[in-house]
């Protein structure tokens, strides 16, 4: 291969690269219900687990259809995996320590305290709802909802957690926020990517409550 033909290789190949990256982009621009912070209790995405997903309308203070979602599965995704997020390609995942561990399943018990959901870890061969990932990313970490069209469907309920996070289980209370169905706000809640809390607010209540019903 001459030196022209290698340019024009590498050129193609960053335009495919680079095309990629613009379809899953589509992913973030699915959420704009909940651009821009709002000085709101809560935000809704406009998707949830179970029925009525998408739910529309949605967006900040707008509550969601009170529907049940019977069970809510989740695993922790092994090292090894090959997987897209919005803006980055071919990340490959880590493992998770078994403290971290241990930490995220008492932060999902306090979203399934307040909400009518059950959620329910499973075994890393089965296909769940959410799946827990720690990896290398831009992000301090992503939250996908349940995204039903292609796709997003392919990274719907991925939640993922940057291995150099200092403390990877007081981020997950917020991202598992994402993944129910919940965007950012202002205000003082776990919600506001600002601000760190180690347990639920009063807007998160709510606005988990509103998409999905009080227990």
């Amino acid at each position: 291969m001459n030196l022209k033909h290698f340019l024009l290789f590498v050129l193609l190949m960053s335009a495919c690269n680079q095309e990629k990256k613009r379809v899953m982009s589509v992913c973030n621009d699915m959420l704009n219900a909940c651009s821009g912070n709002a000085n709101a209790a809560y935000c809704t995405f406009g998707f949830k687990f179970g029925d009525q997903n998408p739910f529309s309308p949605a967006g900040a203070s707008v509550p969601g259809p009170h529907q049940k979602a019977i069970e809510i599965s989740y695993k922790f995704q092994p090292a090894g995996l090959t997987f897209n997020t919005h803006s980055q390609d071919s990340i490959v995942t880590e493992e998770f320590s078994e403290t971290d561990k241990e930490g995220i399943r008492l932060q999902f018990a306090k979203w399934q305290a307040v909400a009518n959901i059950s959620l329910t870890e499973k075994s890393i061969s089965d296909k769940t709802d959410i799946t827990l990932i720690v990896a290398t990313i831009e992000q301090g970490g992503i939250g996908y909802p349940a995204f039903v069209a292609e796709p997003c469907k392919q990274i719907a309920g991925f939640l993922i957690l940057n291995t150099r996070s200092s403390d990877k289980v007081k981020l997950s209370l917020h991202e598992i926020g994402h993944v129910l169905g919940l965007g950012h706000v202002s205000s003082n809640n776990v919600m506001n990517p600002d601000q760190s809390y180690n347990d639920l607010q009063s807007g998160d209540i709510a606005g988990v409550q509103s998409i999905y019903g009080v227990k």
